[in-house]
């Protein structure tokens, strides 16, 4: 009897499991057929960060505007090195509507840089590459 009991309670547990794999750990994806591009405007696609102070960070912000008729969804916003944080909009920004990339530049050593930022969304084109460049001095 106790046997049983164990046995249904592993299979119970098992299942329990699997459910929780299954619907509890969803996330939006940019593999979601129900999402629909959209146009954006961008107000600079570089941007001149000038002359920046050794070990001072430096922030700039990218204005991304929704002319599209859907909803624009950001899926990822990934900087080329470890030296640049990005921070965006993660909810989605409706049509006639302005969303914002922060980007900070670490400035931790002297010399030029140029940072490439890749945007990943439902846009026309999947991808939009950002760039901003400067000088630590």
């Amino acid at each position: 009897m106790k046997k049983k009991y164990l046995y249904s309670l592993e299979i119970l547990v098992s299942l329990g499991i699997v459910i929780l794999l299954i619907f509890g750990f969803q996330e939006f994806s940019p593999l979601d057929t129900d999402v629909k591009d959209t146009a954006v405007d961008i107000n600079q696609q570089e941007i001149d960060m000038g002359e920046i102070k050794l070990n001072h960070p430096g922030t700039v912000t990218f204005s991304l505007k929704n002319v599209g008729e859907n909803n624009l969804i950001i899926w990822n916003v990934e900087a080329s090195c470890g030296c640049t944080n990005v921070d965006w909009d993660k909810k989605p920004i409706k049509v006639n509507h302005t969303g914002q990339i922060k980007v900070t530049y670490d400035a931790k050593y002297q010399g030029v840089f140029r940072k490439r930022i890749s945007v990943y969304g439902n846009f026309n084109q999947g991808l939009i590459t950002l760039n901003i460049k400067g000088c630590v001095i």
